[in-house]
């Protein structure tokens, strides 16, 4: 695209005195010859013309006289030193204001393009620099990930051992109390009469061991209401009991009817149960009857 060149142009240059003069001297033909000359400068890279009138009346098709009149006479232009070439100083005023204004708005222009491109740059940076620590990141998460894990099955590897330990420790201890237990909850197998004499004997209790049997028997060997867990402790207890004449009389009295009454005519099963379910009833009317003069 060719460029276009333009100067500004005031509205009443018309009737500016110099102009005034040029146009009583030559007309609108004067005025419009200089302003001629003026686009003609314009034009030119330094605003300037050789003083060469008749090439320029030629390109007019104006005469040379009048050509070098409108620009000597009227102190329109202004020479060079030489006088070889001449200018407008008003044009050349203008055209340096307005170079003054575009390189001023080049400037900007170029400052705003450099600032956008150093933001670009700063935002092509800085996104650089998030991907890289972005990148970075996934790296040391990956790496910690890997030493987790590491450590991880190291404790596992370690605490392996522990555990079989541990484990066996507490299969022992409850191997343990389950014989405990067991033990603890051996069932009790209640005496006979003469197991229950053999011990009153070696200890020297005054207690009569067919009583002691019947009493425990008639009442499934229970003591109160739980189960008797030892009964040569509950010896004990019949030995320390105090009792009167009259009681042990009555003890004996029921030994003595269980020998004479049923000594001769016991000889079945059925009459051994009848003679031990007496000797029950008579061991437990003894005891009532010592604790009721005890009291």
């Amino acid at each position: 695209m060719k460029e276009a060149f333009y100067f500004s142009h005031d509205c009443d240059a018309r009737y500016d005195s110099k102009i005034l003069r040029l146009r009583r001297k030559y007309g609108w033909e004067g005025y419009g010859l200089f302003w001629a000359i003026i686009e003609k400068l314009r034009v030119e890279g330094d605003y300037t013309l050789e003083s060469d009138y008749e090439n320029i009346a030629f390109e007019m098709q104006a005469d040379a006289e009048v050509i070098k009149s409108i620009v000597c006479d009227f102190g329109l232009f202004s020479f060079t030193e030489t006088r070889d070439r001449f200018y407008s100083a008003s044009l050349a005023k203008r055209m340096q204001k307005s170079q003054d204004i575009a390189q001023k708005r080049k400037d900007a222009a170029a400052k705003r393009w450099n600032k956008d491109a150093k933001v670009e740059d700063v935002n092509a940076n800085a996104m650089q620099m998030q991907n890289n620590s972005n990148a970075n990141r996934c790296k040391y998460k990956s790496k910690d990930k890997d030493i987790k894990e590491t450590l991880s099955k190291e404790r596992e590897k370690k605490s392996e051992p522990a555990e079989r330990d541990s484990q066996a420790l507490l299969s022992d201890s409850q191997n343990l109390k389950s014989e405990t237990v067991q033990k603890t909850r051996t069932k009790f197998v209640p005496p006979d009469v003469d197991e229950v004499k053999s011990y009153i004997s070696e200890k020297g209790y005054e207690v009569d061991a067919e009583a002691f049997v019947a009493f425990y028997t008639s009442k499934d060997w229970y003591v109160g209401r739980n189960k008797m867990k030892n009964w040569r402790a509950a010896l004990v207890t019949w030995h320390k009991r105090p009792r009167s004449p009259d009681s042990c009389r009555s003890i004996q009295n029921y030994n003595n009817q269980n020998n004479t009454a049923y000594g001769t005519h016991i000889k079945s099963d059925s009459e051994g149960d009848a003679r031990k379910a007496y000797i029950a009833r008579m061991a437990a009317e003894a005891i009532a009857e010592c604790n009721s003069r005890n009291s």
